[in-house]
């Protein structure tokens, strides 16, 4: 499906861009857009051998800030910047080359990323024995749990920070913005333990050489800096709710009844103290799995195999929809339309990591709401994109299944 909504820039604007971005368009070997992409347009250019990035870059051009978005999708490619900052050395996921959200260039907010190698679990899925696929989920979990030991100042979406708590930097060559005074969040050092959901690693506030501050978005949405992850996430709930009623969409009961059914069961909440960095869509298409020989300095689990032909994740990609809140969270995309609880492999690489969990009641209802608010978002999110025809009938239907099952699961806690 496709956003109604895309900016595709032209060639002479894309030149422009990379020349920005200290790459000289006369590199450029070749240039495509990517069809999976769903909300920003994504270009992926190939440079001569003799070029800097050897394997080539990633534009990402955002939608056009004036068209209807869900309020958390505003300026989201800041999010994707800070997830990449803040998991890098953690995580294989791309390095920002360029971050421009002056939006004097081609009008809208544009990134230029390192490309990672791989083929994205989704496509490679049939490709992958059941041992390289078990393999690959304990890599997986490991990978997870190094990330979330890094922690952020306060909860929520950091697009929409105030400025005294602005997103963190994106330490790139360049990054293009209103200049604001905010704290810099980065991860600490590899350790061999994650955070719970109640404790987390300290993060450090050492200067950036080569960046500028990230800057807030325009103050719209939940108030994500909030007094703890429960009035954060019911913000959260509500805030998508009413996107859901402007842009009419097919919800499976009245937005107040669904929202009281959240507000009722959320104490167990309480218990997520500390703002555990979060990427929240970790679904096979956003991880690149990879059957080349690991470049040097790229982050695997411990014991990945690197010998050529052996598949390991080459990356993990789309950070946008990331926030600061509880760890459990990310299991939902991981698992997308099922139940984690059964992916013996991923959690065994995941609490060897030292990330954990356990599956007790307040855990399976945290998981609850966190579905239950990944579904919300795939229904609102349709109408404003201009998504339509069979294809969006099908993926409603789908949705609306599932969320069905979760406000079921709510009133029976």
């Amino acid at each position: 499906m496709d956003n109604a909504h895309r900016v595709r820039p032209e060639p002479g604007q894309f030149d422009r861009m990379l020349a920005a971005a200290g790459v000289d368009p006369a590199l450029v070997r070749s240039r495509t857009e990517l069809s999976d992409a769903t909300f920003n347009t994504v270009h992926r250019v190939r440079l001569h051998e003799d070029a800097p990035y050897p394997r080539g870059l990633i534009v990402k051009t955002a939608p056009d800030p004036a068209a209807p978005t869900l309020s958390h999708e505003r300026g989201i490619m800041r999010t994707e910047g800070m997830y990449y900052a803040a998991a890098a050395g953690r995580a294989p996921v791309p390095e920002v080359v360029y971050a421009d959200f002056s939006r004097e260039l081609i009008g809208t907010d544009f990134l230029v990323l390192t490309e990672l190698p791989g083929t994205n679990w989704h496509t490679a899925h049939g490709t992958l024995a059941d041992a390289e696929r078990a393999r690959l989920r304990r890599e997986l979990g490991t990978l997870v749990a190094e990330v979330h030991q890094v922690t952020g100042p306060a909860f929520g979406y950091p697009q929409s920070w105030p400025t005294t708590l602005a997103a963190p930097m994106v330490t790139a060559p360049h990054v293009t913005a209103p200049n604001v005074t905010a704290p810099m969040v980065t991860a600490p050092a590899p350790t061999a333990s994650a955070p719970t959901a109640s404790t987390g690693s300290p993060v450090p506030a050492p200067p950036a050489p080569t960046a500028s501050p990230m800057p807030s978005a325009p103050p719209r949405g939940p108030a994500v800096a909030g007094p703890g992850w429960r009035a954060t996430f019911l913000a959260m709930v509500d805030t998508v709710l009413a996107d859901a009623e402007e842009f009419g969409a097919p919800l499976p009961e009245p937005a107040g009844r669904i929202r009281e059914a959240v507000h009722a069961v959320a104490a167990p909440l309480d218990a997520v103290t500390t703002p555990v960095l979060v990427h929240f869509d970790l679904w096979d298409g956003n991880i690149l799995v990879d059957r080349t020989t690991a470049a040097p300095g790229t982050p695997t689990a411990p014991g990945t195999p690197t010998a050529p032909g052996t598949p390991r994740i080459g990356g993990l990609i789309d950070g946008e929809r990331a926030f600061w809140g509880d760890p459990l969270a990310e299991l939902v995309s991981l698992a997308l339309g099922g139940g984690i609880e059964g992916d013996e492999a991923f959690l065994a690489g995941y609490r060897a990591a030292g990330g954990q969990v356990v599956f007790d009641e307040g855990t399976r209802l945290r998981l609850t709401l966190y579905r239950l608010y990944l579904w919300l978002i795939m229904l609102a999110e349709a109408a404003p994109r201009g998504f339509a025809g069979p294809e969006r009938a099908a993926r409603d239907a789908w949705v609306d299944g599932l969320l069905r099952a979760e406000l079921a699961a709510l009133r029976m806690a």
